[in-house]
């Protein structure tokens, strides 16, 4: 009776180990779920399992570790090593952060998923069909890095994408070139070709100069961030305003002056009226990617400012020079230039707006 037993035994291990069909080949990681909350769609990551070691292929990094699996558990050890290149993003970070417990594994075809209480992964042996995130946007430099120097635009510098060529917008030529984009890689082809308007500043010659040979590029919550050995530049989401009048994105307002046409005191309470001042002085706001900028009579100030959709969050407090001597009116204004405020477009004036105040913004 042991004979048979034993034989029955190992007949059954045969069986559950051609269930498991998922060693020895590339698997897609196509994307990663739990508690039915998320659903985080993997740029074309993968994973190679094979003879207990596997190897994880990420936005840039590498990284390999050891497994083990019984009937139907996966259970990934916790020795997981990484290459140390720049820049993977928060989802390359959550995935590593997962393989390093057991799963179960359920096959459907091609198809595999990794099972836990908490989480699951998706995983396909074919390839994502996919067009690069990049094509058809258009994006705002943020900053850049080269050779040891930070560049930060005080201008709407912008970049599009469509399948085969890019759009550079500087501060004052618009230039145009080919390139070739793959899931990870740009090629920049030689020939870049720009207007002849005069005078593009130092600094967007600089970043217009880095966008050259082939680049590497990651996505971090739609957040591009491209680069090479030499340099690196990082990109916003640009989203223009669709019509001339109604909601805008704040985002438009980077790189403009635009004086202050005027401020009205909106309605409190019982109050049915408004009151608009108009200034004799032509009072400027400089709308810059990283803050503000006033020209008051005698003294220019700056504060912070963030854009957000279709706000503008100005800082607490202004610093400005010290030269005398301001109006009181200059002062007022100063004063009142602080907190958020919604954007809308007037035509071609903008308003900025809160609970208490509007302020309307014209071209000088």
């Amino acid at each position: 009776m042991l004979i048979p037993f034993l034989f029955a035994c190992k007949n059954r291990n045969i069986q559950d180990s051609k269930k498991i069909d998922i060693e020895g080949f590339d698997l897609y990681i196509s994307g990663i779920s739990g508690s039915g909350k998320e659903n985080v769609n993997l740029p074309a990551y993968k994973i190679n399992l094979l003879n207990g070691h596997y190897t994880l292929s990420l936005d840039v990094n590498s990284c390999s570790g050891t497994y083990s699996i019984k009937g139907k558990e996966i259970i990934f050890n916790n020795d997981m090593s990484c290459t140390k290149i720049c820049c993977d993003g928060q989802n390359a970070q959550s995935l590593r952060d997962l393989l390093k417990t057991s799963f179960t594994i359920v096959k459907d075809g091609d198809n595999f998923t990794l099972r836990n209480a908490e989480k699951q992964i998706m995983l396909s042996k074919t390839a994502p069909q996919k067009i690069s995130a990049l094509i058809g946007k258009k994006y705002l430099v943020s900053k850049a890095f080269s050779m040891g120097k930070e560049y930060k635009p005080d201008f709407a510098m912008t970049i599009e994408f469509t399948a085969s060529t890019f759009e550079l917008q500087l501060n004052a030529n618009a230039c145009s070139g080919i390139c070739e984009i793959s899931d990870d890689q740009i090629k920049f082809t030689d020939g870049t070709s720009c207007t002849e308007k005069c005078c593009d500043s130092e600094l967007s010659q600089a970043i217009r100069s880095m966008f050259n040979g082939t680049m590497q590029y990651v996505i971090d919550n739609e957040h591009p961030v491209i680069f090479s050995k030499n340099s690196r530049i990082w990109l916003l989401p640009y989203a223009e305003g669709k019509n001339d009048s109604g909601t805008m994105n704040a985002e438009e307002l980077i790189g403009k002056d635009l004086k202050i046409k005027n401020l009205t005191f909106l309605p409190k309470g019982s109050e049915s009226n408004e009151t608009t001042i108009k200034f004799a002085f032509d009072y400027i706001l400089s709308f810059k990617t990283e803050g503000l900028g006033l020209k008051l009579d005698v003294n220019s100030c700056s504060s912070s400012a963030y854009y957000n959709g279709n706000s503008i969050e100005i800082g607490e407090t202004m610093g400005c020079t010290k030269m005398c001597c301001d109006s009181k009116e200059s002062i007022e204004v100063k004063n009142y230039l602080k907190g958020k405020f919604n954007l809308k477009k007037n035509g071609e004036d903008y308003l900025m707006s809160n609970e208490e105040i509007s302020i309307q913004l014209t071209k000088p």
